[in-house]
């Protein structure tokens, strides 16, 4: 009989009332994925920085690498 009463509970909810759920559902479902993509942005400006600083860093390896080997190779010359 609680199944019955469950049923008859599900057709007296109106057209509108459905339609209202659907769109509150909707709007928090909404609310909750913009949360999410503003917090993605944020986490991607922070890795995007990381790649830019390991760039530079990796620059500036080669930059002292080459000035290493200029020296070492003006050293030899140098020597001869």
């Amino acid at each position: 009989m609680s199944d019955k009463d469950d049923n008859a509970s599900l057709v007296e909810m109106s057209t509108a009332e459905h339609l209202e759920n659907i769109d509150n559902n909707l709007l928090k479902m909404n609310k909750n994925l913009n949360q999410n993509l503003e917090q993605m942005n944020e986490y991607l400006k922070y890795i995007s920085y990381a790649a830019i600083i390991w760039i530079l860093l990796i620059l500036a390896l080669f930059i002292v690498l080459a000035i290493i080997m200029g020296t070492a190779n003006q050293d030899v010359i140098e020597a001869t």
